[in-house]
């Protein structure tokens, strides 16, 4: 299972925008954040199309533990090609 991570569009930095090299079929979604998506757990993504983050995140909706922000505002992807 090949795995991709996406990063939202935050006031210092954009989006990433992962391109399928081949078909695939989206496995799993790590999402801790609820981020919203173009694309859903059980998927299948054309050869070419696009997936991303929607939207943008403030860098302060991030958790802070013990006095320091968090930086795991982003959403893991596991798929497969088919």
């Amino acid at each position: 299972m090949a795995q991709t991570i996406l990063y939202p569009q935050s006031e210092t930095s954009y989006k990433t925008i992962f391109e399928a090299p081949n078909n695939i079929k989206i496995n799993s979604i790590n999402n801790r954040y609820n981020l919203s998506l173009n694309f859903s757990e059980g998927n299948n993504i054309n050869s070419g199309e696009q997936i991303y983050i929607e939207g943008v995140m403030p860098i302060e909706s991030l958790e802070i533990i013990n006095g320091v922000r968090q930086n795991d505002g982003h959403v893991i992807v596991e798929y497969t090609e088919i």
